[in-house]
């Protein structure tokens, strides 16, 4: 993932906030006579929060992995504070002086300026330059070795046993294909069909592409492909889970790629450790036989 830009814009909004916050929370009499409010105690309360919106920013910009759901929140943040700073001039306006007036909507352009420019860097964090898509990805270490963790993942229809928020998921027989369709319904009531369109046992790998011109597929896409492969390491496998997809609406990729990226960090880890410890607990040969029944 590229993330220079949003790290770039994460550090500046940090820098700009955190000056701000120290001149409020230290100033905040000269401050109240420059803009015409006098509640120091009130000035000094956005100057601290301001501080810790600050550390936040540049916690979020020195991660190794930048959190995508975190860069959202801080923009929404940001666009809250223009729009407060707007309906504030417009409804106190008589209240403040001129020049309190101009820093108010000065420091609201930063403000927006950041949280563009966060959304921007946001949105090229996902983007997929060679296909035009938008894409996300997981890696997970496991102790078990490559082949038996691979008998569990690629068991398509076994899926729901180790995923929590699934409720099934089944494989459907398709006449003169090769290849099968698995149906899946989460614990919500959703429903969705993906059809395998690459199995690879030597290289313990599968891919599938949702159907998402079916009605009802419950995911804001228009073309969606995901799929899963396990590659042996020296201290045992890496499990590697992605996808891609067009997201509809095209406008708000930033926001649904940030929230697809959430709920994968938040659930497949769990999921990928079930299967681990499903792997862990099989003999060879039972693993040998889940294999064969692995696209039947």
């Amino acid at each position: 993932m590229n993330q220079t830009l949003v790290r770039t814009a994460l550090k500046l909004n940090a820098a700009f906030s955190g000056i701000s916050g120290l001149f409020l929370l230290f100033l905040p009499d000269l401050t109240g006579r420059l803009i015409g409010v006098g509640a120091p105690l009130f000035l000094q309360a956005a100057g601290l929060g301001l501080l810790i919106f600050s550390m936040d920013l540049l916690h979020q910009a020195t991660r190794d992995k930048v959190a995508g759901w975190r860069v959202l929140y801080a923009s929404v943040g940001d666009f809250i504070w223009v729009l407060f700073s707007i309906v504030g001039v417009i409804l106190w306006g008589s209240h403040l002086t001129p020049q309190g007036i101009f820093a108010i909507l000065a420091v609201a352009a930063f403000v927006l300026y950041f949280g563009l420019s966060q959304m921007a860097g946001l949105k090229k964090m996902y983007y997929q330059p060679k296909d035009r898509s938008f894409g996300y990805s997981l890696r997970y270490q496991s102790i078990s070795d490559a082949d038996s963790l691979w008998h569990i993942v690629g068991n398509l229809g076994a899926i729901s046993q180790y995923a929590p928020n699934l409720a099934s998921s089944q494989i459907e027989s398709i006449p003169n294909d090769d290849l099968p369709l698995r149906a899946c319904e989460d614990t919500q009531g959703n429903q969705w069909r993906e059809r395998c369109t690459e199995y690879d046992e030597d290289r313990r790998r599968y891919e599938v592409e949702f159907l998402t011109e079916e009605a009802g597929f419950p995911y804001p896409a228009t073309w969606m492909i995901g799929g899963w492969q396990v590659e042996q390491i020296p201290d045992g496998s890496e499990v590697i889970v992605w996808w891609k997809l067009h997201p509809k609406p095209a406008w708000l990729a930033p926001v649904i790629m940030a929230m697809l990226a959430f709920g994968v960090d938040r659930t497949f880890p769990d999921v990928i450790a079930n299967m681990e410890k499903q792997a862990l607990s099989r003999d060879p040969e039972e693993l040998a036989n889940s294999a064969d029944q692995a696209t039947a």
